[in-house]
């Protein structure tokens, strides 16, 4: 735009382009380092075991506290889907048996959900990702298996924890 004299250009005198940015830039640290939770990254980790549940051995992380409960296995992409070979789940430990409700908000991966009252297999369920639909059933601990994998289960079976590593 050229400057006539004695035309008073319409907007300020300073470029708003730098300010922008900057505020832009300013609001994008503070939510990344605020977000509980960044894409891609892997859950909180209570340590590992193995599960042995219908005839299948699974490698498995464990949520053992209230925020790993609450992360779970949100925005966890899964490297491989052969049991025993890599991580193929979360087993959620509560202290005591009751109504666990789930939902797959946040979760990208189709995952089977099996509740186990002590070492037996109540109820099991496949949910469906980024449903915001709560799933609840009654056991002390809640196996999230991924379901690309393999899994013969029924009502009343039993479940063996393995090895158990602690981080």
């Amino acid at each position: 735009m050229v400057n006539m004299p004695g035309k008073k250009r319409a907007g300020p005198d300073w470029p708003l382009l730098p300010i922008i940015v900057f505020a832009t830039a300013a609001v994008l640290v503070f939510l990344y380092a605020n977000f509980p939770f960044h894409p891609n990254s892997q859950p909180p980790n209570g340590g590992t075991a193995i599960v042995r549940i219908g005839g299948y051995s699974y490698n498995v992380l464990l949520a053992l506290n209230e925020q790993e409960w609450k992360t779970g296995l949100m925005n966890y992409t899964f490297s491989c889907s052969e049991p025993g070979l890599c991580n193929n789940g979360m087993l959620f430990v509560f202290p005591y048996n009751g109504s666990q409700c789930f939902w797959m908000k946040d979760t990208t991966e189709p995952l089977y959900q099996v509740w186990i009252s002590g070492n037996v297999v109540t109820s099991f369920y496949k949910a469906t990702p980024e449903s915001t639909n709560s799933v609840c059933s009654y056991g002390d601990k809640v196996l999230e298996l991924y379901s690309k994998l393999p899994l013969n289960l029924s009502i009343g079976e039993n479940v063996s924890l393995g090895k158990v590593t602690q981080p």
